[in-house]
């Protein structure tokens, strides 16, 4: 639609990917376990766990044994998440097979995992807004944000700023930590200085 459509005006981008699949989940996870405090030494062995698990995540179909070795391989991935922050991720936790289910995986997983975002944004033509935060430990902003300039500076598109909001976490709250846990614990529902940013750049576009 951003592509093709002349009745789009604008496109604002919160929090999102700029990258593909892999390095989306892994740099998650990996922020997800620094911020319960694992080691540079367990990092180094979930970036394995999480290496095999995904040449299994990705395969067109996959067969018991498979299945239950990404089974496996999730659950020790989810060990380095705190109790905490994997009590947000209930559905997760509660849905393991979700993930190596054929139907699913072939419906719908298999495109997101394997979805490079900067061949679409090369593409787009209308003003582009891209915001993130610092403290976002689900899409990180130090991976992701590059990606959409990157893109969007090889391609077609002439009126684009791309932001890092300082202290600010995945709901655009202000933040101490940036841990999932903390997002309930905030009464903002998303912060001042991101509603000024936005509303001040559409008005930049009259």
């Amino acid at each position: 639609m951003a592509i093709s459509g002349k009745e789009i005006a604008f496109i604002i981008l919160l929090a999102s990917s700029g990258v593909w699949g892999k390095e989306f989940f892994y740099t998650s996870h990996l922020e997800i376990s620094k911020a319960s405090g694992r080691r540079s030494e367990e990092i180094d062995s979930m970036r394995l766990l999480f290496d095999q698990f995904w040449d299994i995540l990705t395969k067109n179909k996959i067969n018991t044994v498979e299945e239950e070795n990404g089974m496996k391989l999730l659950k020790s991935l989810w060990s380095y998440i705190d109790d905490e922050s994997r009590y947000d991720f209930e559905f997760l936790d509660q849905n393991i097979d979700y993930f190596f289910n054929n139907i699913y995986r072939s419906e719908l997983a298999l495109d997101f995992y394997n979805y490079d975002p900067t061949h679409i944004l090369k593409q787009v033509k209308c003003p582009v807004l891209a915001l993130n935060g610092d403290k976002d430990i689900q899409v990180v902003s130090y991976i992701n944000l590059p990606a959409i300039e990157r893109a969007l500076k090889s391609g077609i598109c002439e009126n684009y700023q791309v932001l890092e909001l300082k202290d600010h976490n995945h709901l655009f709250q202000e933040c101490e930590t940036g841990k999932i846990s903390e997002y309930i614990k905030i009464n903002t529902t998303i912060s001042d200085t991101t509603l000024y940013i936005i509303g001040g750049w559409i008005n930049s576009l009259k």
